[in-house]
């Protein structure tokens, strides 16, 4: 499903784009604009110290990603003992924030420049760990810590919902918040 719509996107974008193509191959602009000045170019980025580091966080950022995204449903599962159902709340919200984080970076940018807003979005994933940390592994809040309901009643989708999932979900939310805006 997710192919078909990646696909349909592109295709739409290629197509309400069309009108806008012109031919420039033998435009006298693009002097230099070959595979050998390319080479040049990224040879000469690589070099850059400063991108370097650059590339380097980013690569280390993305490694944490990866095993963020693998552990995580380790901790669902045997840690936090969610249902199937408390994992898919879970991972919505995590996608949800991320997508806010995508969305709000480029206006942080903006406001404080990239590195400020990098700084954000590293501070928002690092303090919400933390305290995940501190609330859940200390023991400070059990992890199966219900919402006390009239009989029959339901909060959600006909489902109660546990503080413990709230709290939880909210935080690592705001962790995938913070690599969206990273």
């Amino acid at each position: 499903a997710f192919a078909i719509v990646s696909l349909a996107l592109v295709l739409f974008s290629i197509f309400a784009t069309r009108r806008y193509i012109t031919d420039t191959r033998s435009s006298q602009d693009l002097e230099g604009n070959n595979l050998r000045a390319f080479i040049e170019d990224f040879k000469d980025i690589l070099l850059d110290k400063r991108a370097k580091i650059v590339f380097l966080f980013f690569g280390a950022v993305q490694i944490g990603n990866v095993f963020t995204a693998c552990f995580q449903a380790y901790v669902w599962i045997y840690f936090m003992k969610f249902t199937d159902w408390e994992k898919t709340v879970c991972h919505s919200i995590g996608m949800v924030f991320f997508v806010l984080g995508s969305l709000i970076c480029t206006q942080l940018s903006k406001k404080m420049d990239k590195k400020g807003a990098v700084c954000v979005g590293a501070g928002l994933s690092i303090i919400t760990s933390a305290l995940l940390i501190l609330i859940f592994y200390t023991g400070a809040m059990a992890t199966d810590v219900k919402v006390v309901m009239p009989e029959g009643a339901a909060f959600f989708a006909g489902k109660s919902l546990s503080i413990s999932l709230l709290v939880f979900s909210l935080l690592q939310g705001i962790y995938w918040m913070g690599t969206g805006i990273m």
